[in-house]
């Protein structure tokens, strides 16, 4: 009896030893430490350019990507550096200059290029899009756990960093790994006893690794001083109100007079080198640039319908309604399509609504297979799945990427 307890008890050590931890017993708040503020402040370099053997390089305190590609005779770069990232960007006019932009997950991140020596251009890249972590705690929420099923959201105590958007959790014994797809961060943990060891990666190469353990006091997060500057304007009861939260999420305030500058000032650490979240402000310069489009050519009338451009795996999705969908009724949220984010109209349930589009990989399939809830150009509906298919429609039209379209038509125009 005895040797059979004893053979029980090896045979379910064994058998949990085999099929990895149950994430119920990891389902709680871990913290750790971000080793050190600029882990996600990435130098990028692109060597011996205009060569059949140049190199992108990315890399913080050590060496992350070393991609070669061939550079002869181009002045457009494409240059696929890991799976589902890549750089694109264009040479100005007097050589000394790459501009263009890093894809990586949903964002397009910025960067300019400058010519240090002879075929040698250097440039940062910031992953949260803060030029320094003021926070080093890093805390992870494992929520939902049982089984081989969890979801997992990483939150940093620097909170100028909007956040991830996490989703294809996996689990393989006592492997876990997840992807925040608004970055593209990819994120493997090893479950190990009251201890979880993250590491961050950028596609397959290693950022930074962090040693996890259960929370045990409330998480500290934010809470930066101002980055005051002195102006002409004195607004003190209107900065003592956003000391207090009284103007909920005030990051700056800027007023311009006649071309110059009466007041300036950031608040809860945010300061005039930190890109920020545009929001709706970004349908204005979509409809902007099919005003450029137009001029350029790209299109004939704004009553095309957007089938005479997109791709064929597209045209699938056409009906007798959807055909009608045309670049006019984009720019003025009439397409018919059933994308109402807001309001009693809305149905949550559609996958052109902004919270459902937004987590897809491709967002011009998502919206496209939503029903018609009207005609086109007869109703107008708040969605923003209208910009977002206007603006994957000015990529197709531009015949290069749109954000080469664009460096082209506004940070070299003449």
């Amino acid at each position: 009896m005895k040797i059979q307890s004893i053979s029980l008890l090896l045979f379910t050590f064994l058998t949990i030893s085999l099929f990895g931890q149950d994430m119920g017993e990891y389902t709680s708040s871990w913290e750790g430490k971000i080793d050190g503020s600029k882990v996600f402040n990435l130098k990028v370099e692109i060597e011996s350019f205009g060569l059949e053997k140049a190199r992108l390089k990315i890399s913080n305190s050590k060496s992350i990507i070393d991609y070669p590609f061939d550079s002869r005779s181009t002045s457009i770069l494409k240059v696929p550096f890991a799976e589902n990232y890549s750089f694109e960007g264009v040479l100005s006019e007097n050589g000394k200059e790459i501009n263009g932009f890093i894809k990586s997950g949903m964002l397009l991140y910025h960067i300019k290029l400058t010519q240090s020596k002879n075929s040698t251009f250097i440039g940062a890249w910031n992953l949260l899009m803060i030029n320094e972590l003021k926070s080093l705690n890093f805390y992870l929420s494992v929520e939902n756990g049982e089984g081989d099923d969890y979801q997992a959201y990483p939150i940093l105590g620097d909170n100028r960093f909007t956040g991830t958007w996490c989703d294809n959790f996996q689990k393989e014994k006592d492997l876990i790994s997840f992807t925040d797809f608004k970055t593209g961060l990819q994120f493997k943990g090893k479950l190990e006893k009251n201890k979880i060891q993250l590491s961050i990666l950028l596609g397959n190469h290693l950022l930074t690794e962090i040693e996890l353990k259960n929370s045990i006091t409330d998480w500290k997060i934010g809470g930066f001083k101002n980055d005051n500057k002195n102006s002409i304007l004195k607004l003190t009861e209107m900065e003592y109100l956003i000391s207090k939260d009284s103007f909920t999420n005030t990051h700056s305030v800027v007023i311009s007079k006649k071309g110059k500058i009466e007041y300036e000032n950031y608040f809860d650490g945010y300061n005039s080198n930190i890109p920020h979240d545009m929001k709706s402000a970004s349908k204005s310069i979509s409809s902007g640039i099919v005003g450029i489009a137009k001029d350029k050519l790209l299109f004939n009338s704004v009553k095309q319908s957007i089938f005479d451009f997109l791709p064929e795996k597209y045209q699938t999705r056409k009906d007798s309604l959807k055909t009608k969908i045309d670049i006019q009724s984009l720019l003025t949220m009439s397409s018919g399509i059933d994308a109402i984010d807001y309001g009693i109209n809305a149905n949550p349930k559609s996958s052109a609504t902004e919270n459902n589009y937004q987590r897809t990989p491709d967002w011009i399939e998502a919206i496209l297979k939503a029903p018609m809830i009207h005609k086109p150009n007869t109703n107008a509906n708040y969605g923003s799945a209208n910009p977002a298919l206007l603006g994957g429609l000015l990529w197709i039209l531009s015949f290069q990427n749109l954000w080469n379209y664009l460096l082209i038509s506004f940070y070299f125009r003449n």
